[in-house]
């Protein structure tokens, strides 16, 4: 019988040892087979090991390749996919992340940025958004909250701020608006 990690295709030879990315159980057996993908056989292989999460294999490799970054291996036998935008995946990842409330997947395999103070992000963002005229932002990772009455911003603020004496602030977008001296 022929020992495992080994093909034997002529009973009065010696067993030839499988080579890398080959498999044989042993026995009566003539062929090396290729490793199945999802798997890795080093030699001399007598059972197909099984790629860690996060690795891929194809038929027929000795290895597991880890996931490049800005992709997801699901499936060890299957093709890495990319993730979508406002997602991200470092090295070896199963699967793709939402980008957090109060960041940015600026790029798909690097890790979320923070927003600057002045914008804000609800997750899975690509980009950071400006706060608007009129709102203020006084935290990254919640939406923007209207000015009130007597309040205003030009955007970009994380506080609406008061409006001056001798003017008035009609438009929270707007400004301050001089006031006019009353006619007599």
């Amino acid at each position: 019988a022929c020992p495992p990690g080994h093909a034997c295709p002529d009973p009065a030879a010696a067993p030839a040892a499988c080579s890398a990315g080959e498999y044989a159980p042993g026995g009566n057996v003539t062929v090396c087979w290729p490793c199945p993908a999802g798997h890795w056989c080093a030699p001399p292989a007598a059972v197909p090991e099984p790629c860690p999460p996060g690795t891929v294999s194809r038929r027929g490799e000795s290895s597991c390749t880890a996931c490049a970054a800005g992709l997801a291996c699901r499936d060890p036998a299957g093709r890495p996919t990319a993730c979508a935008g406002g997602h991200y995946a470092m090295i070896a990842a199963v699967r793709c992340l939402p980008c957090p409330a109060g960041t940015a997947c600026v790029r798909k395999n690097t890790a979320p940025a923070p927003c600057a103070a002045g914008a804000y992000s609800l997750g899975a963002h690509v980009a950071c958004v400006p706060c608007p005229a009129g709102s203020a932002c006084p935290r990254v990772d919640a939406a923007p909250v209207a000015c009130t009455a007597g309040l205003w911003s030009a955007g970009n603020a994380t506080t609406c701020a008061a409006c001056p004496l001798g003017s008035h602030c009609p438009d929270a977008a707007r400004g301050p608006q001089r006031c006019h001296a009353a006619a007599r």
